[in-house]
């Protein structure tokens, strides 16, 4: 008979692989990269999700204050920052504006490596309001971890949710944490790597103020699951404080008791908000 625990750890671990199967890009578009550039008030965001598994490419995109009606939207490719090229995917029209694609092989080879930019059209400008290169995932590791007495390899931590920061819905695991004890989520904008005293792992976001959430202590399960922790994106921990935006990049990693009166971290992640 499967138990609760074990259901739970199931479908984490189910989720966890999906989403090692994705890669996901958040977007800034603005007219200042429009080659050449233009003067717009205008401004859009844009979440893409590529299945590396089947090709198949999700997109959520929003814009406000276009010169006009949205007369199209696609992504180019392939060209890098400040070149153009042709048209690769039709992305349609209005905002929100969310849509999905089967891609080619050499069309996710663009995509991967940052070769794909998006180009938002209106009546005011035909030839391109907006544009943003797809090269800016939402999640990235920054740091690795150091073994733990649970897991050879260190503790992850893996992020799942929105990343919209209005959404305020974001939630963190660790992974490969020593079952039964105790940790944290620290938050700050440093990348700064430190192995403090009394510890048998490294801090990677030291070199700027870090945030305590401390009023969300978890135990890791049997299984090694430290959490979900649900830190509150409208309201910081001081230091550093204040209210997560759209556009910021923050850093995020784990603190834990270990074994034999020491402690460790799991990895670090770099999360760009929508």
């Amino acid at each position: 008979m499967q138990t609760p625990l074990r259901i739970a750890f199931g479908l984490l671990v189910l989720t966890t692989l999906a989403q090692a199967q994705q890669k996901t890009w958040c977007i800034q578009a603005s007219g200042a990269e429009v080659v050449p550039p233009v003067s717009t008030m205008a401004s859009a965001t844009a979440v893409f999700t590529l299945d590396q598994t089947y090709g198949v490419l999700s997109w959520e995109i929003t814009y406000q204050n276009l010169t006009g009606a949205n007369t199209g939207m696609h992504l180019h490719g392939p060209a890098g920052i400040g070149s153009n090229a042709g048209i690769q995917i039709d992305l349609g029209t209005g905002s929100p504006n969310m849509g999905s694609a089967v891609l080619t092989t050499s069309q996710v080879a663009m995509l991967n490596s940052g070769m794909m930019y998006l180009l938002i059209h209106s009546m005011g400008f035909p030839g391109g309001e907006l544009r943003g290169q797809v090269d800016d995932v939402c999640v990235k590791t920054i740091c690795t971890s150091q073994p733990n007495s649970f897991d050879g390899t260190g503790a992850r931590l893996e992020a799942v949710g929105s990343f919209a920061a209005a959404d305020n819905a974001l939630m963190l695991f660790g992974e490969g944490v020593p079952p039964g004890q105790f940790g944290m989520l620290l938050i700050g904008k440093g990348s700064t790597q430190v192995m403090p005293p009394g510890s048998s792992g490294l801090l990677c976001i030291s070199g700027a103020p870090i945030g305590r959430f401390n009023h969300q202590i978890l135990t890791a399960d049997m299984a090694g699951i430290l959490g979900p922790f649900t830190p509150d994106l409208s309201s910081l921990p001081n230091p550093p404080g204040g209210t997560v935006m759209a556009g910021d990049k923050w850093n995020f990693q784990a603190w834990f008791r270990d074994a034999g009166n020491t402690s460790n971290f799991t990895d670090a992640l770099r999360i760009t908000f929508q």
